[in-house]
């Protein structure tokens, strides 16, 4: 869940972080039990984590610009 409001840098690493456990937790039980709704939770936490790196990607080039 990705909030609008302004983050530090470690925050969102943070996030990365606990979205790429997520993905790992869910992608194993979709992979290893066939548990569908896991699959459903790890596309889910995946297209976040999409989301999130984009941000970074913006705070990183806002701080190089400093």
């Amino acid at each position: 869940n990705i909030k609008k409001k302004k983050k530090n840098n470690m925050e969102t690493l943070t996030q990365l972080e606990a979205l790429v456990t997520s993905i790992k937790v869910d992608a194993e039980k979709f992979f290893d039990k066939k548990n569908k709704s896991a699959g459903i939770r790890a596309r889910k936490s995946a297209q976040e984590l999409k989301q999130v790196l984009q941000e970074l990607r913006k705070e990183i080039l806002e701080e190089s610009k400093k």
